[in-house]
């Protein structure tokens, strides 16, 4: 089934949709050679979204939501 992207309402083919990956990609550390995926995920503190790794804590202790 074909699905509409709201971005001007195009709408992708099965194959574009094959495409599209997300949160797969590896954040290479310095360069050296070596990758480490690293999971992000968002804290809610004082209204204000910030973005976390998903093994450590937000910054009001809580844990934080992560897909």
């Amino acid at each position: 089934m074909k699905k509409q992207i709201l971005n001007l309402g195009r709408v992708l083919s099965k194959a574009e949709q094959k495409l599209i990956v997300g949160g797969t990609d590896p954040i290479s550390g310095s360069g050296g050679g070596s990758s480490t995926v690293i999971q992000m995920g968002v804290c809610f503190v004082n209204g204000r979204i910030i973005s976390v790794p998903c093994d450590s804590l937000c910054p009001n202790g809580t844990d934080p939501i992560c897909a």
